[in-house]
């Protein structure tokens, strides 16, 4: 069954925590003429607002950016069916959890200003017992446990700094339309961005509590 946009599925057991190294990555997931058409889709059709802090645990300098929610619609399509056949495949060759959907996409952008646009160290499992407050049609006691993150343009090229690091972990380099597969409880972070505008894609997949 491949996975779709919040929609239930049942992937094998648990059992792919201790994966060396514990993520992956995936050249061109998008081509360059798809980064380009997602970043003008995304800053066109959608609304922005400032990064929200779903973890009121976190201080709010912490993490500067912008941020927008990408819906499924005709245009849009293709984003989803590549994160669809992309988070399936990563999930069966390299995690193995036990999923059931993923959250709706987010479209970022880290800025080079006085405000020193960046995303200090964090993890994305919050250990809670509902996601009712997301928007999702996946219900019930559920944890973040697979993260992908897509940069849509160049480093060295569009933008200055934005390193995305795992702790502990050396990341080969990203360029434009790579992704990141990682397990949500591994800390980490984006560096500020020092010259241009960083442009990624971020989204979360969660599944029944860790047991």
């Amino acid at each position: 069954m491949t996975l779709e946009h919040n929609y239930m599925f049942q992937e094998r057991p648990f059992e792919g925590m201790f994966a060396i190294p514990p993520f992956l990555r995936i050249p061109r997931m998008f081509n360059l003429v798809e980064c380009s058409e997602i970043i003008n889709l995304c800053q066109n059709k959608f609304d922005f607002q400032e990064a929200d802090l779903i973890d009121n645990r976190i201080d709010k300098k912490s993490r500067i950016s912008t941020t927008r929610w990408v819906m499924r619609d005709p245009q849009t399509n293709f984003i989803f069916d590549r994160l669809n056949n992309t988070l399936e495949f990563a999930n069966k060759s390299c995690f193995n959890f036990n999923l059931s959907g993923y959250l709706d996409v987010q479209f970022s952008e880290y800025e080079s200003s006085k405000n020193k646009n960046k995303y200090d160290w964090h993890m994305d499992t919050l250990f809670t017992d509902s996601f009712s407050y997301y928007k999702t049609n996946v219900v019930g006691i559920a944890l973040r446990k697979l993260s992908i993150s897509v940069v849509l343009n160049q480093q060295d090229i569009d933008f200055v700094g934005g390193n995305f690091e795992l702790f502990s972990y050396s990341i080969p380099p990203l360029n434009a339309g790579d992704a990141i597969i990682f397990p949500s409880f591994l800390h980490h972070r984006v560096t500020e961005v020092k010259k241009g505008t960083r442009y990624s894609l971020v989204t979360w997949v969660i599944g029944p509590k860790f047991v």
